[in-house]
């Protein structure tokens, strides 16, 4: 707990500092190295044993960001992107309830690049709508997480998924989804958007967010691993760090997009 903290204290004030600071086309450029990087740790469930195999496969990530913002230059020509990576993220709950399943690494290219390339393009959006957004998915995403944390440590009885994620409960996910309500709430004033609507979008995201983490766990599970990587000290890797909002952000902006937020 300790690491964490001050891997967290550490972090905090530079994340803030690039929102602030940062404009929005500088931030999808940072969010596409974050994002890459996340590429080369996912590259170990797709070449575990190939260097090479692993270069490939983050340069096809990074290749597809830059074809994507060629294309589409974020002007949503493909309005319906986001709302078909919502419907993926939904499914996965049938992959997590069928896990163990085989994971061959073309399951884990498709499934990675996929992932990795539309989360981008997703934070991308909020970043260029403004900063705010960006930050509200942030703690939208950080609140659910810490309350399914401490929910579940406290009363935490049932399993949610225990073949790929054995310490999160249904409980957990309860409590994470009530504190992200609270932030819901306090975001429909912030942004005065609709309360109802907004919440409803804020839950959805939360709750999906769950679905990202278990995701990455199925793959970690079937490769032996227990982190992605060991760059950030009490938390492992960055994609153990992101996974949460490699889901949820498509979500939100899919919703945001329905809203006439992001137009």
């Amino acid at each position: 707990m300790r690491e964490r903290l001050i891997t967290v204290l550490i972090l905090l004030p530079l994340v803030l500092a690039a929102l602030l600071f940062v404009s929005g086309e500088v931030l999808t450029l940072l969010l596409a190295i974050v994002l890459t990087y996340c590429a080369w740790e996912w590259s170990q469930f797709v070449a575990p044993a190939s260097r090479m195999g692993r270069i490939v496969f983050t340069v096809l990530v990074a290749d597809l960001m830059v074809a994507l913002f060629a294309f589409t230059g974020f002007e949503l020509r493909w309005p319906y992107l986001m709302e078909v990576a919502v419907v993926g993220w939904v499914l996965t709950v049938i992959w997590v309830a069928r896990y163990p399943t085989p994971m061959p690494a073309f399951v884990a290219l498709v499934v990675g690049a996929a992932i990795l390339v539309v989360a981008w393009a997703a934070l991308s959006l909020l970043a260029l709508a403004g900063w705010q957004w960006l930050l509200f998915l942030l703690v939208l995403v950080w609140a659910a997480d810490v309350g399914a944390y401490f929910v579940g440590r406290a009363i935490g009885v049932r399993k949610l998924a225990p073949r790929v994620s054995p310490g999160k409960t249904w409980a957990g996910v309860a409590g994470g989804a009530s504190l992200s309500v609270v932030v819901a709430g306090f975001g429909a004033w912030w942004f005065a958007l609709p309360p109802v609507s907004f919440m409803s979008l804020c839950l959805a995201a939360a709750l999906i967010s769950v679905l990202g983490d278990l995701t990455v766990s199925m793959f970690k599970r079937s490769s032996g691993m227990k982190d992605s990587g060991r760059l950030l000290p009490g938390h492992g890797g960055m994609l153990d760090r992101v996974d949460s909002l490699l889901a949820a952000a498509p979500v939100l902006v899919a919703g945001l997009i329905h809203l006439g937020v992001i137009q």
